[in-house]
């Protein structure tokens, strides 16, 4: 009937989240070992990580797939990376952003979740911890993509085992030897590391696979957009000040309305000069997700 294929490429799934599910066994159980951060704490920063990922990256991450699934069907290894590199360039105009927003904005997003200003710093922690993973987390959802494309699910399996198996061994040894009040955040850094190496060796398989990433117009629109996130984020950061987002006794941190709004607010000031700044240095991929829109508007 021909599911022999569906049931191999399911088998290695299943392997695959099996795999991801003990090694989140082990993160729960080292997680219970800590004080102030919980098992709570890092499903909530998680979840605020997961946000920008969870809407953009999977959204155009989804489009994009479809189109280099038809590219490695016909065998056009060119057309697939051309859609790869424009695909990560337009993910990363938005998560390169997000990441540094994010970490603006740490103290009143905890605020959120948490009254105390010692529990408040303890989640902003285990957030920032976090977040320096991000851009690479996005990445290797878009290089999986590739593998799936071409029917290889084992080897997105065999690329999880190297992710896994480092933050099984760095989880274990923040355990052994970090301090009770610090394992949360001990925890986040490692998932930051562990995600990180496995999309290191991701880029590098992937590379082999297709002949090649366009890396130089990647690795260059990368650094523009952290250039501009860091000025929109410094913007951001005097905002959050100003309203005391960062103090036990400041405005931002006084309640969770008031939270909101000073994230609202900074995070206005700063998508608004981030704008501005891609618009100044003519991003092409800021003209081409802007393009549509403004024609639908012209239009109306």
């Amino acid at each position: 009937m021909g599911l022999g294929a569906t049931g191999r490429a399911a088998s290695w799934m299943f392997a695959l989240i099996l795999v991801t599910q003990l090694a989140g066994i082990v993160q729960s159980r080292v997680a219970t070992l800590g004080s102030g951060a919980s098992n709570a704490v890092l499903s909530n920063a998680w979840l605020i990580f997961m946000l920008p990922h969870g809407i953009v990256t999977v959204s155009i991450a989804t489009a994009y797939f479809t189109s280099m699934t038809a590219d490695a069907d016909r065998g056009d290894l060119r057309a697939v990376r051309n859609n790869l590199s424009s695909s990560l360039r337009t993910i990363g105009m938005f998560i390169v952003f997000a990441a540094v927003a994010l970490s603006v904005v740490a103290f009143p997003f905890a605020r959120f979740y948490e009254a105390k200003y010692s529990h408040i710093g303890a989640m902003a922690h285990v957030i920032l911890a976090y977040l320096p993973g991000l851009i690479l987390f996005s990445m290797l959802f878009v290089l999986q993509r590739v593998f799936f494309a071409f029917h290889e699910q084992r080897t997105v399996f065999f690329m999880q085992l190297v992710q896994s198996g480092v933050f099984v061994l760095g989880t274990l040894v923040c355990a052994w030897l970090v301090a009770p009040e610090h394992i949360a955040v001990a925890v986040a850094i490692v998932t930051s590391v562990a995600g990180s190496a496995q999309t290191i060796v991701a880029l590098v398989l992937v590379h082999r696979r297709i002949g090649g990433l366009d890396g130089r117009w990647v690795t260059r629109r990368h650094v523009q957009y952290l250039v501009f996130s860091l000025v929109a984020g410094f913007v951001g950061y005097l905002v959050v000040s100003g309203l005391g987002g960062y103090r036990a006794d400041g405005f931002g941190l006084s309640g969770r309305v008031p939270a909101i709004l000073t994230v609202i607010v900074a995070g206005i000031v700063m998508a608004a000069v981030y704008f501005v700044l891609l618009t100044a240095a003519r991003i092409p991929e800021l003209s081409a997700m802007t393009r549509p829109i403004l024609r639908r508007l012209r239009r109306a």
